[in-house]
């Protein structure tokens, strides 16, 4: 597990982040406003013993996680932007979608997942919403097998039921990805890219890793804009004690991440001079908060599973 490098004041990234740019938004009722390439603040370094019990916490968070919440946001503004140069699969129409998510493991094995999604597509002669709610139920029929079902209704229409059907389950191998919501291998998989790991303020363990990256963009009529592409990846921990035993760990309670494509020239081709713009203006962006938490009351589920229609 990498520790932070708290020599580096000001790390390399905050630099190339750093430049003006503006947000090129065609959804004037959009309210939301990304946090973007923002990061925790680290203050110092684990202590030894903090470093021990963190690692040794890791293959035990599938034992207490429970419960989470996610709200996604993505933008595409392409075509308000580009116009007749837009790239072909965003020429027609912009793009907002926002998607919120609720999940919970009860104590008897069902999976509760309820979704509401809404995505709207606005061009010259489109303008138009869908709203999606739906809620997925993963159970086991019986000790080795293992089914969802899931009941999906669009702008308000009749629920529609149907199964992922049933398949074959073995805890030891498939509990972490049906029942888990993946977290012991997403944590595990993002700690061996962090950049930074250290302790913040609040002496929570923040982990975080960025990148920048330029690219060339393909638009229509055989032109193309440089672009810059960065990312910013944050975990972040909190310290638990466990009410059946008497060994804390550090329990990831928080991820996020932030995705963008800033446009940084204008459009250019074969015999043009390149031209890069005083601001920076971003076209898409993506971004997903999720919290995670431990419930020692959350009981049974109770409620009923939805039958799948006969055909």
């Amino acid at each position: 597990m990498k520790k932070s490098n708290l020599i580096i004041a000001i790390p390399l990234m905050t630099l190339l982040f750093g430049c003006i740019a503006t947000d090129y938004n065609p959804f004037e009722e959009d309210e939301y406003v990304p946090i973007g390439l923002q990061t925790e603040s680290i203050v110092r370094d684990l202590t030894i013993d903090e470093q021990d019990m963190f690692d040794n916490g890791v293959a035990r968070f599938n034992d207490y996680i429970n419960v989470f919440e996610s709200t996604t946001q993505a933008r595409s503004y392409h075509h308000s932007y580009f116009g007749i140069d837009a790239p072909s699969s965003t020429n027609e129409t912009d793009y907002s979608g926002t998607s919120e998510q609720e999940g919970k493991t009860y104590d008897n094995d069902v999976y509760v997942m309820q979704t509401s999604d809404t995505e709207r597509y606005m061009g010259d002669q489109v303008d138009y919403t869908n709203i999606t709610e739906s809620t997925h139920w993963t159970f086991l029929p019986s000790p080795t097998t293992i089914e969802t079902r899931v009941s999906e209704s669009v702008n308000d229409g009749e629920a529609e039921v149907t199964s992922f059907g049933v398949n074959a389950y073995e805890e030891a191998n498939d509990y972490d990805v049906s029942f888990g919501f993946g977290v012991l291998s997403f944590v595990t998989a993002f700690l061996t890219i962090a950049d930074f790991t250290g302790m913040n303020a609040d002496d929570e363990v923040v982990a975080f890793y960025r990148s920048s990256t330029y690219s060339q963009m393909s638009l229509a009529r055989n032109g193309y804009a440089m672009t810059t592409n960065n990312q910013v990846l944050e975990v972040k921990f909190r310290l638990y004690e466990p009410e059946d035993e008497s060994d804390p760990l550090y329990l990831p309670v928080q991820s996020r991440f932030y995705t963008e494509v800033r446009i940084t020239t204008g459009i250019y081709h074969q015999s043009e001079v390149m031209t890069y713009l005083k601001r920076p203006i971003i076209v898409a962006y993506d971004e997903g908060i999720i919290s995670y938490s431990s419930q020692s009351d959350i009981g049974d589920y109770t409620g009923e599973i939805p039958e799948v229609p006969a055909p």
